[in-house]
């Protein structure tokens, strides 16, 4: 296993964003293109601190290899595209606040990205990290919700558990992280969401040489 050194941060954000710049290029939804990176193998191991498949594939084959109707090339990306800043905000959120990338997407879609681009593209990372502790203020449970429109009532139906216990998740009074396993599962499940996603922070195995 390759750990995720900091030398290699540029890699890491520099694959991520020419990968969200060609799949602008090729007019994927913000949405498709959040979706296929989330559920990609490519993320699914960055977020375990494997980073082998990363560091070691261009960003154009593994572009490739998650947009089957590919046609955008390396070299139409423009040198000052915002997914340059984009991908390197997204990499230290993740690496300073150990959400996945799913949670990550949830609080800032990339169509928000790209509106904050204008922003913060020029400001000190701080103001930035302020404007996403901001979002952090709402727990993970009750952006997913609301994202993908599901209610209290019916993730209780969903899961079989009590409208209490989801309404007091939901609403940040009890700890998600304290709830037994198998209704963690379950609302995983019921959201179609990984299941670390609710765990916040994840566990990430950084080495620092």
């Amino acid at each position: 296993m390759i750990y995720a050194s900091y030398d290699y941060i540029s890699k890491y954000s520099d694959t991520l964003a020419e990968i969200i710049a060609l799949a602008k290029l090729d007019k994927y939804s913000f949405e498709y293109i959040e979706k296929t990176l989330s559920s990609s193998k490519m993320i699914d191991e960055f977020e375990y601190s494997d980073v082998t498949l990363i560091a070691f594939t261009s960003s154009s084959r593994l572009y490739r290899s998650l947009f089957a109707d590919a046609k955008a090339s390396i070299n139409d990306i423009a040198l000052f595209d915002s997914s340059y800043w984009i991908g390197e905000t997204y990499i230290r959120i993740f690496l300073k606040y150990k959400l996945t990338f799913e949670a990550i997407f949830t609080y800032l879609p990339l169509e928000e990205m790209e509106r904050q681009y204008a922003l913060y593209h020029e400001m000190d990372e701080g103001q930035f990290d302020e404007y996403f502790e901001s979002l952090l203020k709402e727990n993970i449970l009750s952006k997913i919700m609301s994202k993908k429109s599901i209610t209290s009532v019916l993730l209780a139906k969903k899961t079989d558990i009590s409208l209490s216990t989801i309404r007091s998740l939901k609403e940040g009074k009890r700890d998600i992280r304290k709830i037994s396993a198998d209704k963690l599962e379950k609302i995983a499940t019921a959201l179609n969401i990984k299941l670390r996603t609710l765990l916040y922070p994840i566990t990430l195995d950084i080495a620092n040489n």
